[in-house]
């Protein structure tokens, strides 16, 4: 009889630290996988944010970096436009030199009246002569305008477009910061893990020593008295 008692106390201690055990060692995993899980992250700057609250990512620029691109996008526009042509740079240049030529031409005709040569066919030709130089340098500029304007439109596009690349670099920026904060997480929850296994072995070992002991106290004892032996050894511990 004290032999079957005993192995039933054994065995149920030994059963009872097995369940406890598994459970800390549960615990232990469950803990390092919850450390280690990915977060995604809500960050803040001066060139905008992003909300990763729902999950997802959604960024915006800052306001002021908002007015700037669309500044940016419509210069870039006037630019780009008055590039379309060389007459666009003509007028341009023609518009904004247009009073130095006009005052060209006055010097000359008042040279011409003293030199009693306006209206003549030498004056004539001399005059013909500055408007064809006049034309000539306003194409050589309108053409220089036009290259001018095309290059500082595609700078100003470029620029608006670099702003406008902030949300998705900051999206990516935190990811990063998820993925290190998840790779802590990791190296935590390893510690944690086996924190929890080396818990539940020893609470195994525990029952198990108890469960071996109580068995044996009882199987040694006079089977008449295990009932009281029994009692005493738990009363013991």
């Amino acid at each position: 009889m004290g032999s079957a008692v005993g192995g039933l106390i054994s065995g149920g201690l030994g059963l009872a630290g097995s369940i406890l055990g598994g459970r800390e060692q549960s615990a232990g995993m469950e803990a390092a996988a919850e450390a280690s899980r990915f977060r995604p992250m809500d960050i803040n700057t001066p060139l905008g944010s992003v909300d990763a609250s729902l999950g997802g990512y959604t960024a915006s620029l800052s306001p002021d970096l908002q007015q700037r691109m669309r500044g940016l996008l419509g210069m870039s526009d006037v630019q780009l436009q008055a590039a379309q042509s060389p007459q666009a740079g003509f007028d341009y240049i023609s518009q904004l030199y247009g009073p130095q030529l006009e005052r060209q031409r006055s010097s000359q005709e008042s040279r011409l009246f003293n030199q009693g040569l306006l209206g003549t066919t030498t004056g004539g030709l001399q005059t013909e002569a500055l408007g064809r130089a006049q034309n000539q340098a306003l194409l050589e500029a309108g053409m220089a305008q036009q290259n001018q304007s095309f290059e500082r439109g595609l700078g100003l596009l470029g620029t608006a477009l670099d702003i406008g690349n902030i949300p998705s670099q900051q999206i990516a920026t935190s990811g990063n910061i998820s993925s290190g904060v998840s790779a802590a997480g990791a190296n935590a929850g390893r510690f944690m893990s086996q924190a929890g296994t080396a818990r539940g072995n020893q609470i195994a070992s525990i029952f198990s020593g108890l469960g071996q002991a109580a068995g044996g106290f009882i199987n040694n004892g006079d089977s008449g008295n295990s009932s009281a032996r029994t009692g005493s050894f738990f009363s013991f511990y």
